[in-house]
């Protein structure tokens, strides 16, 4: 999403001229989809004489399962943030990357902290104001903008972080391999997936331009919606719900990405200010307005996932695959405590819910589970309700 404002943006004056910063991500955060990483060498090249234009990498999703070669300045961004809690889990640090050329940029600032200045005189409130002063750090760049204490105990655990990843998962490029053959198999997997009727059972938002399979056009990530056989969508927050109930985290929502989801989900802007109106926020449980989904759920895996985890999901999946052409007619029972009992049996006796019951009580907790661990049922917020038994 685009917005435009009604006046200029005023840059920051550096030498007398503006600038300019191009800013985007080497992998999207809601589909995985991976971005030429040459942008900032071809931008550097083509820039015309008296236009300053910085590049900023956005690459804290992408070095979680990739490397990244900044060895040559001539073609690395002038600023690249990444975080280092997406790569180990801990320490939670994240880090800027500043090509030196690009360093003065950052020297402009107006503003200063603690950490960033060797002398501050305030001065008396009766007193000239030239009695106000202060003298900023210039030893280093990194000093200049040290606000305050840097975090040094987690600075002295990277070291440590560093040594246990190698030694559980070897290179980076050994993790990359890994984890493309693990979402190249699990999306054939998704996309094979249909209900007895025909329909898709997933439904996943692929960039046009990226190829599962392919580590520099896609990650390992997939962004999707759910429908069910009658081609209603089945709500994100029921599905989130579901997956927990299995010990699968997933991630749903709008993921931080408005503009991402807007595209995928064929969003206009009207219908976004609509939504945001209506109370749509990412993360809640509206999951549905105007026939359209508000989010998506988004399945992402990295060093530590294994092909079982991948089987895991898929088999999870396909509890929600409807087998049957002939639906099954539930029975229906009124108890003195206001509960409706529903006993459903499929035919052909591969279908989720086979011989299970469900006792939904007059709360209004959608959930109850019955019968032997492994074994139960959900009420979705439409009212279609699903069995499950692993």
């Amino acid at each position: 999403m685009v917005v435009r404002e009604s006046r200029p943006i005023p840059y920051l004056p550096v030498n007398g001229e503006a600038l300019e910063l191009f800013a985007y991500p080497a992998q999207s955060n809601m589909n995985g989809r991976r971005l030429p990483l040459d942008w900032p060498a071809r931008l550097r090249s083509t820039s015309q004489e008296g236009r300053e234009v910085y590049s900023l990498l956005d690459a804290a999703a992408y070095v979680a399962t990739s490397s990244l070669d900044l060895s040559d300045p001539d073609k690395a961004p002038d600023f690249t943030a990444l975080s280092f809690y997406k790569i180990f889990g801990f320490p939670d640090l994240g880090a800027l990357i500043v090509r030196k050329a690009a360093g003065h940029v950052l020297t402009q600032r107006q503003y200063f902290g603690g950490g960033t200045v060797d002398m501050v005189i305030n001065g008396r409130a009766d007193g000239p104001h030239e009695d106000m002063w202060h003298a900023n750090k210039t030893m280093s760049l990194h000093e200049m903008l040290e606000d305050g204490t840097p975090a040094f105990h987690s600075i002295a655990a990277l070291n440590s972080a560093f040594k246990v990843h190698r030694r559980l998962f070897g290179s980076m490029t050994s993790v990359a391999k890994h984890t493309c053959s693990l979402i190249e198999r699990l999306h054939k997997t998704m996309l094979a997936l249909s209900h007895a009727d025909g329909l898709p059972v997933c439904r996943i938002y692929k960039d046009s331009f990226s190829q599962y399979g392919d580590a520099r056009t896609q990650g390992p990530t997939i962004a999707f919606n759910i429908r069910n056989s009658k081609g209603d969508w089945v709500g994100k927050s029921d599905f989130e719900r579901l997956a927990i109930l299995n010990s699968i985290q997933i991630r749903t929502g709008g993921v931080c990405n408005p503009g991402g989801i807007a595209s995928a989900l064929l969003i206009s802007p009207k219908e976004m200010r609509d939504n945001f109106a209506e109370g749509v926020r990412c993360g809640n449980d509206l999951d549905e307005l105007n026939g359209k989904p508000t989010g998506i759920i988004r399945v992402s895996l990295g060093a530590m996932s294994s092909m079982r985890d991948v089987d895991t999901f898929v088999r999870f999946l396909r509890t929600l695959v409807d087998t049957t052409l002939e639906k099954p007619r539930p029975l229906h029972s009124l108890n003195f405590n206001g509960s409706t009992e529903i006993s459903s049996v499929h035919k052909d006796g591969n279908g989720p819910g086979l011989s299970t019951t469900t006792n939904v009580k007059g709360d209004d907790s959608p959930i109850s589970t019955v019968g032997e661990k492994g074994t139960g049922s959900y009420s979705g917020s439409k009212g279609w309700r699903h069995h499950w038994k692993f």
